[in-house]
């Protein structure tokens, strides 16, 4: 359920659509990827944590500042917080918790006084209508210029939901609703409108609904019932229910808790000890609180003798004896006194030293916690009522509003004693830092007992055996769990426990201060009942101290070591980086020669200069070479020659000066880059699944999908989610995969008799050589002794098998590319296909099957010395543009041969959602004389105002239209915003004075976007002024409308269609003009 990605260079492109998973975002406008590129922008170091489908932290570096914490937080809400789909407007400046705090200091510093964070809190609202349990909490640092290091996200995205006017609150129907979920239901707290979207990695479809806490009226029993219900606002159903009874549940396999100072009435002695904070008063006059030491002083205005009384009762708590009546004592005493008070001097009676027990333990918790927040929310409450003595046994519960215990019987003691008073009181904890409970809050429920005691035992003598713990915190416990809460609850004690141990070896002194600060303040960070690695991510934040996590934090190594062992691994430090400011080539000149610019950097180690390598694969093995190095530390990598369409692995390495070998990308040369030796490319067919080309065989058992990835988690637990973000950035968020429902959907069926096929539209390769195929895929799948899946290709006769998987588990976790050398099958094959399959399956174990997009099959051409290549130099990349707006580039022609020629020049621009689109620039025969080289400096390309927003791609080609011989291009982005009204795709500035607003050919550049609902804009080229018509035709041929018919003038035209009256389906339409007739094909979809 796991995945950490980086947001930087083209990393961050695969993760701009980490927010895309709503159905009703538009296509064209998305602003989460708006978002998440202007934030990498600024801080190409940030990372994202994301649970199934959903972000849960942005952490790692520092990315923002402010004249303060509220400033900081302010300035991330509203420029960043469409990152979580989320829009500014729907954050408010107020906390989920108790008091509605919008700042929460934390991790107090004991010897300066002061906080080394800022926690600001937003809570969302759709219309003013609270989302349930949904905030953001923003984690800044008090030190100059505020640095912001950490996002931690409950935020919903309601995609296009708004709250139904008019629906108010129905107590009747909510009351209604509770009582058929349980009809003992009695006593209802007034319903509350909430929008409910789901918790935890859950997405569900928003709706507007009650929030309603209800209970059976039976407190102190063991029939006692408390639930939170939401119930539909409209239709009275039951959405979500909630137990808000907290037991200390006992499974079967767990046994008994005892412990030295720790452990029930039965295994300990009593002694004397100070009541903290203890209420006295006189009768019938004032009222004192004792200090921590017990001492208290009551202001009294005479010197006659008076009667003072004391009840297990303070300033903090109350304790309410459900088997009798309140114990009390009462002195009489002649002014100054002392009235000395000893609560259960005698230590005969069970129910009041369960009285005394409680009381103590509760205050020792509630100090051990504002020993390390003074702030921390809600514990100011006075009078926090503490029920002791329920007729039941072996058991303890919080409720929400208060802690529970039982009497003695069943086998068990008085439940009423130290670190089971500590359990409940974490659970109050947990609540008030705003989290959910869960397994969450059972587990630091535990941890609160284990740190006040240092001892891994929680609940020592439980089942009356002194020696035995009921659970304890020196485990194995493994993510992730599935098991009961209570189970689960220990992976969490389990990791602050083994950090202990290691703290404990490196500061003997003060490793208890240094946890417990830790895992106290992190309470506040945790959103949701699970326990996940987000938590690890939020303990080496709050350690840190220089707003960079990845160069470690003061107590990286003991953190590690706790929370690895129970694989909530932490991020790997960096000990040295590798920057390529020219980037790196997708294409090696086969003739040799292509150069890398590589810099290398220190992280967490320090570069030695001169050790930088080059290791390449070309088939042959590997070999490697030295960099040259230009000034130290920055190298020049030079590929050798390669034979032509030869796929070239390669990685670099660098050592540091302690002579540590570094490798870049991480884990070569398993993981490597990789590049083609050719001239150029011709993409022959693309499908990023924005669209279905064509494909057959969708649904049935094989539950083949072409729809937006949501990463559900499956339902038997084995093998990861499908991604929750496509490959490729684009704003529907589409893949072709198995089975792609969120939630507990996700993987492929069990018992699948056969194998199913997915098969592609044909593919006309006619012309084309020396074919590859790559698509980038996320798959998982059982070996094939159990499951199969399988990639062919249709050589024109029969299917040729290009995958299958083998003897061990696929089981992937990211997106990976595979490259597959299809010559021998497609070249020049007119009726190539592809085809993937799921099946045949047993009946067990099922994961997440295929996840497929970006798919290409290009031609890499072999030019042993091209006539004429082209180039494109952007200026002040990387280009980010607003909609209506322009770029400008340097284009450049050169003439490699001795003599004059002549080339075609076009440029084509790859739209996110759409495809190839153009050209939106042809000019034919430019002369060029012998070895000449013309640059063309600052030509414009406009954006028109309808662009979708994404990442797109830009080519240039020469050649014989429409076969390149060479090519060139760079990635720009369109945003969100609009700046200008250009209305078209159109140039100005190739080849000198030459107008580009008048186009050198006529050609029909198509229509945008496609498939539409229910407007569409045709965009075409006249050379010259011509009678123009445009016509739209449906399948049967019949001519359906009349778009243009008349006299236009030269010029690149945009004309709006609207097909509002139009049934959906595929329509062709023509554009005549003179005696020349072009047509293409659109979708109208409804």
């Amino acid at each position: 359920m796991r995945r950490i990605t980086a947001l930087m260079g083209f990393a961050l492109l695969s993760v701009l659509v980490l927010g895309v998973w709503s159905p009703v975002v538009s296509a064209e406008l998305n602003p989460k990827v708006e978002a998440l590129a202007r934030l990498s922008s600024s801080y190409p170091g940030v990372q994202a944590y994301q649970e199934g489908a959903l972000i849960t932290r942005l952490y790692g570096h520092t990315f923002g500042y402010g004249m303060s914490a509220e400033g900081t937080a302010e300035t991330f809400r509203r420029e960043h917080a469409w990152i979580f789909g989320v829009p500014p407007e729907d954050l408010n400046p107020q906390s989920n918790l108790v008091d509605g705090r919008h700042v929460q200091p934390v991790m107090y510093d004991q010897q300066t006084g002061q906080y080394k964070f800022t926690l600001v809190y937003y809570s969302q609202h759709s219309d003013g209508v609270p989302v349930f349990r949904s905030d953001l909490r923003l984690l800044v640092k008090n030190e100059p210029d505020y640095p912001l290091v950490l996002a931690a996200s409950a935020l919903r995205d309601l995609g296009g939901f708004r709250v139904p006017a008019g629906v108010t609150a129905n107590r009747t129907m909510a009351e209604g609703a509770a009582r058929t979920f349980e009809s003992s239901l009695m006593n209802f707290s007034d319903p509350r409108l909430v929008v409910w979207a789901g918790v935890n990695d859950e997405v569900v479809s928003p709706s507007l609904a009650m929030e309603v806490i209800a209970d059976n009226g039976a407190k102190g029993t063991e029939d006692y019932q408390k639930w939170l219900l939401l119930v539909d606002a409209q239709t009275g159903e039951v959405l979500y229910t909630e137990n808000m009874v907290l037991n200390v549940d006992v499974t079967g396999n767990v046994k008994a808790m005892a412990t030295q100072g720790k452990g029930p009435d039965i295994c300990e002695n009593e002694a004397q000890e100070a009541m903290k904070y203890a209420r006295v008063y006189i009768q019938n006059g004032n009222t004192a609180y004792a200090d921590s030491l017990g001492n208290y002083t009551i202001t009294n205005s005479g010197s006659s003798p008076v009667t003072v009384l004391s009840y297990v009762r303070g300033r903090w708590f109350q304790v309410w004896n459900d088997a009798g009546a309140e114990s009390f004592l009462s002195l009489s005493v002649t002014p100054p006194g002392p009235a000395n008070f000893v609560h259960n001097s005698a230590n005969t009676a069970e129910n009041y030293r369960a009285d005394v027990n409680a009381y103590v333990e509760s205050n020792v918790v509630r100090d051990f916690t504002l020993k390390y927040n003074p702030a921390y929310p809600g514990l100011q409450q006075n009078d926090f009522p503490v029920h002791v003595n329920l007729a039941s046994t072996c058991n303890a519960y919080y409720d929400y509003t208060s802690t529970n215990f039982y009497h003695s019987g069943g086998g068990c003691p008085n439940t009423a004693y130290c670190t089971v008073v500590h359990h409940e009181y974490g659970h109050h904890l947990v609540s008030m830092a705003g989290s959910g409970q869960g397994q969450y809050g059972e587990g630091m429920g535990d941890v609160m007992g284990t740190l006040i005691t240092d001892d891994a035992g929680i609940g020592y003598g439980f089942f009356s055996n002194c020696a035995v713990p009921l659970r304890t915190a020196d485990n194995t416990k493994q993510y992730p769990c599935s098991d009961e809460i209570h189970e689960c609850g220990r992976l969490i004690s389990g990791c602050v426990w083994d950090t202990r141990d290691a703290l404990i070896l490196t500061h003997p002194n003060d490793y208890m201060d240094i946890l417990a600060n830790l895992a106290v303040n992190a309470m506040l960070l945790h959103t949701g009942d699970m326990i996940a690695p987000d938590i690890t991510i939020d303990y080496l934040t709050l350690d840190d101290d220089n707003g960079n996590i990845y160069d470690g934090t003061p107590h990286y190594n003991e953190i590690c070591a706790g929370f690895n062992v129970h694989n909530m691994d932490c991020p790997a430090l960096q000990l040295l980086g590798f920057n390529y400011p020219n980037g790196l080539p997708q294409l090696l000149n086969p003739s040799g020669g292509t150069t890398v610019r590589v810099e290398v950097y220190g992280v967490t180690g320090t570069p030695q200069p001169g050790t930088g390598k080059l290791y390449y694969n070309g088939g042959s093995g590997w070999t490697n070479i030295n960099m040259t190095q230009v000034s130290p530390n920055i190298y020049d990598a030079v590929f050798p020659a390669f034979t032509c369409k030869t796929t070239v692995q390669f990685y670099f390495t660098a050592q540091t000066t302690v002579g540590f070998t570094v490798v870049d990308p991480p884990g070569a040369p398993t993981t490597t880059y990789s590049a083609v030796a050719a001239t150029g490319t011709v993409v022959v067919f693309s499908d990023d699944f924005s669209t279905n080309q064509g494909w057959t065989g969708l649904g049935g058992t094989g539950e083949w999908t072409i729809g937006a990835a949501t990463g559900g988690n499956g339902n038997d637990g084995y093998g990861g989610p499908d991604p929750a973000v496509d490959h490729s950035p684009t704003a529907d968020n589409k893949v072709l995969g198995n089975d792609l429902t969120s939630g507990s959907g996700g993987d492929y069926a069990a018992n699948i008799g056969s194998t199913y096929w997915i098969t592609s539209p044909n593919i006309n390769c006619t012309g084309r050589t020396g074919l590859t195929l790559t698509y980038w895929r996320w798959l998982g799948v059982e070996q094939n002794i159990y499951d199969h899946a399988y990639l062919q290709g249709y050589n024109g006769t029969s299917w040729v098998t290009l995958f299958e998987n083998g003897s061990s588990t696929i089981d992937e976790s990211s997106w990976s590319k595979l490259t597959h050398n299809i010559s021998s099958i497609a070249d020049n094959n007119a009726n190539f296909k592809l085809r993937f399959g799921i099946g045949a399956t047993d009946v067990a174990w099922q994961y997440c099957g295929w996840n497929i997009d970006d798919i290409e099959i290009l031609e890499y051409l072999c030019n042993p010395t091209q006539s004429v290549t082209i180039n494109m130099i952007p200026n002040n990349p990387p280009i980010s543009v607003p909609r209506g707006g322009s770029f400008t580039y340097t284009g450049v022609l050169t003439n490699n041969l001795g003599s004059p020629t002549t080339t075609d020049v076009w440029v084509m621009i790859n739209v996110p959602g759409y495809g190839m689109y153009g050209p939106v620039m042809q000019v034919n025969n430019v002369p060029l004389a012998a070895n000449q080289t013309i640059s063309y400096p600052n030509i414009s390309q406009y954006i028109p105002t309808y662009a979708p927003v994404g990442s797109y791609t830009y080519y240039a080609y020469c050649g014989a239209y429409p076969i390149p011989s060479d090519t060139a291009s760079f990635a720009f982005t369109v945003t969100a915003l609009v700046s200008g009204n250009a209305d078209n795709w159109m140039q100005r500035g190739w080849f000198g004075d030459n107008d580009l607003s008048v186009p050198q050919t006529t050609s029909l550049i198509g229509n945008f976007p496609n498939p539409f609902n229910p407007t569409t804009t045709f965009n075409y080229a006249l050379a010259n002024d011509a009678d123009v018509s445009l016509e739209v035709y449906n399948l049967m041929g019949q001519k359906v409308a009349i778009v243009v018919n008349e006299h236009q003038t030269a010029g690149y035209k945009s004309i709006n269609w609207d097909a509002s009256q139009y049934s959906s389906g595929v329509y062709f339409y023509k554009l005549s003009v003179g005696d020349q007739t072009f047509t293409k094909r659109m979708t109208l979809l409804k």
